[in-house]
């Protein structure tokens, strides 16, 4: 009787480079990209929604070293996962989306340490700018493309000081989180 069976082999991925593509600009647009907001309260989300990008671009200067992100949301084209709750975050004490209908971030800071990157910008909400640092990490890596993952936190305070957003009586929170995938290529 012989031992006919296949042989099975079994693959183990290496994770991607880290380090940043080669010099040139990069973009992710529609379903490439993906904005998620969430309203947290410890470690729960009360609220969690997202955002219609309608650019994202990566720009890395030529000696390769140094690149800048940016990313352009449409503020009404939010969804959330408790629709009478994202109707009052649109409105006037909220994000306000009927007079300031863009959310965008910009990042001129991009430090790369061990396997994430490190991404320092500005969150620009109803035009009043917030600091915001997002780890991230490269998710997949080719010649053509790179996508990233990238997460960031801005507490309850920052927002309500800087740019009088007010969350929903049934929508407690301390911070919010800023989730951005993007696929650039």
């Amino acid at each position: 009787m012989s031992n006919d069976s296949p042989t099975s082999t079994t693959a183990v991925l290496a994770p991607p480079d880290p380090g940043l593509p080669r010099p040139g600009g990069y973009k992710a647009v529609g379903a490439r990209c993906i904005l998620e907001i969430s309203a947290c309260l410890g470690p729960l989300a009360t609220l969690r929604g997202r955002l219609a990008v309608l650019e994202n671009t990566l720009v890395v200067d030529d000696s390769g070293e140094r690149a800048t992100l940016s990313l352009e949301a449409d503020i009404r084209s939010l969804r959330t996962t408790r629709p009478l709750a994202g109707r009052r975050l649109l409105g006037r004490n909220g994000l306000d989306a009927r007079h300031h209908g863009l959310l965008r971030l910009r990042a001129d800071r991009i430090a790369i340490d061990d396997d994430h990157w490190r991404i320092r910008g500005r969150l620009t909400l109803r035009e009043a700018p917030i600091d915001i640092t997002l780890q991230a990490r490269v998710a997949a890596r080719t010649e053509e493309r790179i996508a990233v993952v990238a997460t960031g936190w801005v507490s309850s305070r920052a927002l309500r000081g800087e740019c009088s957003v007010r969350l929903p009586r049934s929508v407690p929170a301390d911070r919010f989180r800023l989730m951005v995938a993007a696929d650039f290529r």
